[in-house]
């Protein structure tokens, strides 16, 4: 009887060193993992009293200069669409009809001669358009 109660308390404690070597192997384990989840240390800076927003990796100078160059790129790209009709005054038609014009001997051959835009058939058109119709007929 000695000797199986030997080889019972011998496969128990087996049996429980194990499931203590599993446990530590674990814990091990989840102590490793958990550092993948930490948060990365961050830099420290420099403290710089900054009065607007600077982009990281710019310094205030090269920020300023990058505005300044994106500022003048809009600006140029407005003039290339202007807002609002072109429209040419009387005296810079005149110019232009004139320097248009050919002649053969005293005859012209081209006038030179440009006709305005037709926008509306009507004057009840016109007056439909811009809401002016109803108070004058």
């Amino acid at each position: 009887a000695g000797r199986h109660a030997r080889i019972a308390a011998n496969s128990l404690s087996l049996t429980s060193r194990s499931k203590m070597a599993r446990l530590a192997v674990a814990i091990i384990a989840s102590i490793a993992t958990a550092g993948a989840f930490a948060p990365a240390p961050q830099q420290t800076r420099a403290a710089v009293k900054v009065s607007a927003y600077v982009p990281a990796g710019l310094t205030e100078a090269e920020y300023k200069k990058k505005l300044a160059e994106s500022k003048q790129k809009k600006q140029q790209n407005k003039l290339r669409f202007p807002k609002g009709k072109e429209f040419l005054d009387m005296g810079k038609w005149v110019e232009l009809m004139e320097s248009r014009q050919t002649f053969k001997g005293d005859q012209f051959q081209a006038s030179g001669h440009t006709y305005a835009k037709e926008k509306f058939t009507s004057k009840k058109e016109f007056d439909t358009k811009k809401g002016i119709g109803s108070m004058w007929q």
